[in-house]
């Protein structure tokens, strides 16, 4: 397997085993290796059903806790949903 794919696996292994998403594991979870380009390209794909069938903190990789604020777009300016963590002082000072 190359860099590129083994990058690639990494990534998804992290997608999948994400503590605080749910949307990826249950779409991905029997996928198995991603070692060919042929199998990248036969995952199912995300569309607005999928993603809007599961709540927004299922679909991102960080605890509800941590997000100060969350902003919706009407998507005119591209530049879709900003949410911010949380920070206190001590985790600051890391």
């Amino acid at each position: 397997m190359t860099d590129y794919f083994r990058q690639l696996q990494e990534v998804f292994e992290f997608v999948i085993t994400s503590e605080h998403s749910t949307l990826y594991k249950d779409l991905y979870r029997n996928i198995g290796k991603l070692d060919s380009i042929t199998k990248w390209e036969k995952l199912p794909l995300l569309d607005r059903r999928t993603l809007l069938n599961y709540p927004f903190f299922k679909r991102i990789f960080t605890s509800p806790a941590k997000v100060g604020e969350i902003r919706a777009s009407s998507g005119t300016s591209r530049k879709g949903v900003l949410f911010t963590p949380h920070s206190t002082l001590a985790e600051y000072r890391k």
